[in-house]
């Protein structure tokens, strides 16, 4: 189950959906840039070490961060659009969190 848990934000009490929305895109462009800094290192490390670059294990590690950097980048973009689709065209309404009914109160 640990592939279906999400470990974002999560909305606060109060808080606006256009700030939500903001708070999730800053969250994904924290990947990106985690991910920019893992390449920067992998290039690094191919510069130091030629022969490393023409390994197999290093030419898998680049492309699953191709892949990760793609994904974070378009979530990014994705969340920001939302945001400003959000922020200029409502509706903006404000979290309220509701109490869940209680299993022995059916």
């Amino acid at each position: 189950m640990i592939a279906l848990t999400w470990f974002g934000p999560i909305p606060q009490e109060n808080e606006s959906l256009s700030g939500f929305k903001f708070r999730k895109f800053k969250y994904a462009f924290g990947w990106v840039l985690q991910f920019i800094y893992a390449f920067c290192v992998a290039f690094g490390v191919a510069k130091l070490f030629p022969w490393a670059e023409k390994q197999d294990a290093f030419l898998v590690f680049m492309f699953g961060l191709t892949i990760g950097l793609g994904m974070a980048t378009l979530s990014s973009f994705g969340f920001l659009v939302s945001y400003g689709k959000t922020k200029l065209f409502g509706p903006d309404p404000y979290y309220e969190p509701i109490e869940d009914i209680l299993d022995d109160e059916i």
